[in-house]
């Protein structure tokens, strides 16, 4: 968990909390300042957390997972940051959009500990994503398995050609590292006298990862994938290769620009708690559809309506807390994409 101070001004006393869906027991951290149980898997940090401009606070995340749990068991985090109480009030937020962060994965059994992870992750095993999802943020883990200090690690990932490599943003590293584009489109991490642990002397220490994001190459076509892995190097042994991730643009993403920019007028209240609103712009002819989608892309309410109003309710009553898209299609129209937070009480 990665907490960032993306503004201009330093930030005392930040309010973070984390959420785990408690199919596998009691997460510890580390450091150990989400020390606070509010409710059952409901963590909150204590006071005194300071980020200065563009600085960062990792917390790791561990778990004993139990081995009755089955194999690719779906789990569901989330965190949520913010710097004044309640955390449910954002109104003084400049970007409250990047308050909440999910996490989908499942339980696997033995696996390569060096590996990559995309976000948003995308649905089904091509993990489809729109072209609204423009910007795709990496994780690459690696550990050393030997019997020996690693003195330098350098992880290379060769970026996909979809991809706008003038895009890229290095957001947080486990070491002090340095970072190179090259003219191959390869990004080259090197973590020189990282000194990294063996697994079998100390797990912790034996560990490191790093975050970047990057955005889609304008106008792609649906269909369209976007692969990348990683190849690590541990002092002059072999690379180990990672896993490839793989997000493909959904069939029906526009590449034109956003149709139908007009059909809304605005959404509220968000956050919303059991219900909300979509103002339009005009008395719609015809049956409207009032499209509701989490961060990984998928559908988590679709509702037709066919009224005389330019006011719908939509009801989240059924709907946990958490960040939302909405779309709204009319004939062969659709709204732009609009983020709604849902926040029960």
């Amino acid at each position: 968990m990665i907490i960032t101070n993306a503004g201009t001004i330093s930030e005392n006393n930040i309010i973070s909390s984390y959420k785990t869906d408690n199919q596998i027991g009691v997460p510890s951290f580390n450091p150990n300042f989400l020390n606070q149980l509010v409710s059952p898997g409901y963590y909150v940090n204590g006071p005194n957390v300071t980020l200065n401009p563009g600085n960062s606070e990792s917390v790791k995340v561990e778990y004993l997972v139990p081995a009755n749990i089955p194999i690719n068991t779906d789990l569901y985090f989330t965190d949520s940051t913010h710097y004044q109480l309640p955390m449910s009030s954002w109104v003084n937020d400049f970007t409250p959009w990047n308050n909440v962060n999910q996490l989908h994965t499942n339980v696997v059994g033995s696996f390569d500990p060096n590996f990559i992870q995309v976000y948003p992750q995308g649905s089904t095993e091509k993990g489809f994503i729109g072209t609204k999802d423009s910007v795709l943020e990496y994780m690459v883990h690696f550990q050393n398995y030997g019997n020996y200090y690693a003195t330098n690690v350098r992880v290379e990932v060769q970026l996909d050609p979809n991809l706008n490599r003038e895009s890229v943003q290095p957001i947080f590293s486990s070491s002090p590292s340095s970072v190179l584009l090259n003219e191959n489109g390869h990004l080259i991490y090197s973590f020189n006298n990282i000194n990294l642990y063996p697994k079998n002397w100390n797990e912790e220490l034996s560990k490191g990862f790093f975050t970047f994001s990057v955005k889609q190459k304008p106008g792609l076509s649906p269909g369209t994938e976007i692969s990348n892995l990683a190849d690590v190097y541990f002092d002059f042994n072999e690379p180990v290769r990672t896993n490839n991730t793989i997000n493909t643009i959904e069939k029906g993403a526009s590449t034109n620009p956003e149709p139908g920019v007009d059909l809304v007028q605005k959404i509220y209240p968000n956050p919303a708690n059991n219900s909300f609103y979509v103002l339009l712009s005009d008395l719609p002819e015809g049956a409207i559809e009032i499209r509701m989608s989490d961060l990984f892309g998928r559908l988590i309410k679709s509702e037709v309506v066919n009224n005389n109003s330019i006011t719908v309710e939509m009801s989240t009553e059924t709907i946990s807390s958490g960040t939302y898209f909405i779309n709204v299609i009319s004939g062969n129209s659709a709204s732009k994409t609009y983020k709604l937070m849902v926040i029960k009480d």
